[in-house]
């Protein structure tokens, strides 16, 4: 049993209807024959029986009404008896005058119907062979279609607005198309931000390594002043400290880049975690003679992996004690709501320039006012953490007068 889905493939709904529409087109020209050769009988009939009925009456006047009556009421007992006369003067179905033309009607309306016939079904034979012709150069144009996706070769085309399962599967493959072109262009960019990313790492780590080869060349002469000598393993231990530090980063990003890390769902009191960054910071704020104020809503919540989040606050906090000068505040505040849970990180430092904002938060981007030690990846870190987590995280800034950080961790996402 055909399915009327099969009605919607490629052109074969198409191909029903005009050939459906050739066959109602022979009926109803057979029909038409048929009835102008049924008229043609009658008249013939007619003719016949009106020759009769003249020269009956002619001959015999006074049997015209009977006659007529005969002709009207024509009985199977009339038929037959008159069928016998015939016969006894020799009068047959084969020599009755006006078969001939009877014979010649038959005939010619036999050929035309014959005629009719062959010529509708040429025409299905002929428009199937249009359609089958069709179908190959639409199965050809998407063979070629996909050995050009094969050689890399995206070139779009415009989807078709026909119905039916070629054309289905031709609009399919652009789509197809379309999202690996884009896919494409995604690898394309990545592979050239990778290319960047190796060059800043490079150059990130060679640098500190440059200082510390020249430190220890320095270290192995036998005559070097003590003081001297703690000052480069000094410096030595910082640097390397540094290069740890950038390599972890580093590999936290790598691991979120590529979706490797499984962030947890769990409670999280704000109140906890502001107090435990805040002991984190406390020597690198007594360095800076620093003060971090904070201002925790009572019971505030989130719903978040602790120690990424934690990582991504200290982060943002470095970022403030870097740029702030001595004897200033940092601020922190969170709140709680409905929808989501509420982190703002303030300070007093020099503010971004308006030139440098818009990029903070790219890997190894360091703005006008950055230190040497920094390596402009942090608030990167902190920034995809945040966002890992249904977040998403916001600055504004004003020279002179600080930047502010707002972090939100929108609820029933993660």
């Amino acid at each position: 049993m055909i399915k009327l889905a099969l009605l919607k493939k490629d052109n074969i709904k198409l191909f029903l209807l005009i050939s459906l529409l050739i066959v109602f087109i022979i009926i109803i020209l057979a029909i038409v024959f048929l009835s102008n050769q049924a008229t043609l009988y009658k008249n013939a009939l007619y003719n016949s029986l009106g020759a009769i009925a003249n020269v009956a009456i002619k001959e015999n006047p006074e049997a015209e009404t009977d006659i007529i009556d005969a002709i009207k009421n024509m009985s199977e007992k009339d038929i037959s008896e008159g069928k016998e006369i015939l016969k006894l003067y020799g009068i047959s179905e084969e020599n009755i005058v006006g078969i001939e033309a009877v014979d010649k009607l038959v005939e010619t309306n036999k050929t035309i119907n014959i005629a009719i016939i062959l010529l509708g079904c040429l025409s299905i034979i002929i428009i199937f062979l249009i359609y089958l012709y069709l179908r190959e150069i639409k199965i050809k144009n998407i063979t070629a279609y996909l050995k050009e996706l094969q050689n890399n070769k995206f070139s779009l085309k415009v989807e078709e607005n026909t119905e039916g399962e070629l054309s289905e599967l031709q609009n399919q493959i652009v789509k197809i198309t379309m999202m690996l072109q884009k896919q494409n262009e995604i690898m394309i960019n990545d592979k050239n931000e990778l290319t960047i990313a190796l060059s800043d790492i490079s150059h990130q780590i060679k640098t500190p390594l440059t200082s510390i080869n020249i430190m220890i060349d320095i270290l192995k002469e036998q005559n070097i002043d003590e003081n001297l000598k703690r000052e480069y393993l000094h410096e030595i231990t910082k640097q390397l400290n540094s290069i740890n530090w950038l390599i972890t980063v580093l590999l936290k990003l790598s691991r979120l880049d590529a979706d490797a890390v499984k962030f947890k769902k769990e409670e999280i009191d704000l109140e906890c975690l502001v107090n435990e960054i805040k002991q984190k910071m406390a020597i690198a704020l007594e360095l800076k003679n620093q003060t971090l104020e904070t201002s925790i809503q009572k019971n505030s919540k989130m719903i978040g992996d602790y120690n990424w989040t934690k990582e991504a606050i200290t982060n943002i906090v470095k970022n403030c004690i870097e740029h702030t000068g001595e004897g200033k505040k940092i601020f922190i505040e969170a709140t709680e709501n409905t929808l989501y849970s509420h982190i703002i990180i303030k300070d007093e430092g020099e503010g971004i320039d308006e030139k440098d904002l818009p990029y903070i938060f790219n890997r190894f981007y360091k703005g006008k006012g950055s230190s040497k030690e920094s390596f402009g990846i942090g608030l990167a870190l902190a920034k995809s953490i945040i966002e890992k987590q249904a977040g998403e995280i916001k600055v504004r800034s004003e020279i002179g007068k600080g930047t502010e950080f707002r972090i939100q961790i929108f609820k029933g996402v993660i």
